[in-house]
């Protein structure tokens, strides 16, 4: 793309074109890449679209895994993986320590490491797990700033020099942050980050038993009379 302005002399005649040429191949590759993966994602949402999310990054990306991490629910000191992608097909989730990489994306950081990044985090948890050579994160957060976990990509290769994975990764985030608080189960969260409301579990007598259900009658209403029936037995 190229942008200028013609310049004149005194007398009105042209003398030259000042401007810049843009290269703005790498920008249209970005915003197809991001198209891309939204247009594979297609319109599911909540685990169903992270657990797509995670595949067409890898497909657009160029890598061998990509997954979304979030503090684990029941353990403060550890993180589970709520959507991974990993050779070709979707992987377990699993849960691992709040240590190292974890522990600061889960703060709010990002990071690119475009090679040797066990070299640069020997023994990192995630980095082992994901046998990544090459890095990148971004954090997730809901419309109040509050951080929900991260969305991240790696490869056992490092990336190459025009990798704009990064920059995929940060258009994708805001998108990912929604549906990773929306969830789909009743762990999860509600729409729009609001946390799903459980049933309070109704209390249990003696023996375990569950406690009657209470009724609802207007004050002075008498019970409704109970149904009997009557049985001739024959000696």
């Amino acid at each position: 793309m190229t942008r200028g302005k013609l310049v004149r002399d005194r007398d009105g005649r042209p003398l030259r074109v000042d401007g810049t040429t843009t290269d703005v191949t790498r920008r249209g590759g970005r915003g197809a890449a991001v198209l891309d993966a939204l247009e594979g994602v297609g319109a599911t949402t909540g685990s169903a679209f992270l657990a797509k999310l995670t595949q067409h990054l890898c497909a657009v990306c160029g890598c061998r895994a990509a997954v979304v991490v979030e503090p684990h629910p029941l353990d403060p000191g550890a993180a589970r993986a709520a959507a991974v992608w990993s050779d070709g097909r979707s992987a377990e989730p699993f849960a691992l320590p709040a240590a190292g990489l974890v522990r600061d994306l889960l703060s709010g950081g990002g990071v690119l490491l475009p090679a040797a990044a066990r070299d640069r985090h020997p023994g990192d948890p995630l980095l082992v797990k994901l046998r990544a050579e090459a890095f990148a994160a971004e954090p997730l957060a809901d419309g109040t700033g509050r951080l929900l976990g991260f969305l991240a990509v790696a490869d056992d290769r490092p990336f190459g020099a025009e990798s704009d994975v990064r920059v995929v990764l940060k258009a994708l985030a805001p998108r990912a942050a929604v549906e990773l608080a929306r969830g789909d189960d009743p762990a999860g969260g509600g729409p729009g980050g609001a946390p799903r409301r459980r049933r309070a579990a109704r209390p249990r007598g003696r023996g375990g038993a569950r406690a009657a259900r209470p009724t609802s009658r207007r004050p002075g209403a008498w019970p409704p009379a109970s149904r009997t029936t009557s049985r001739t037995c024959s000696g």
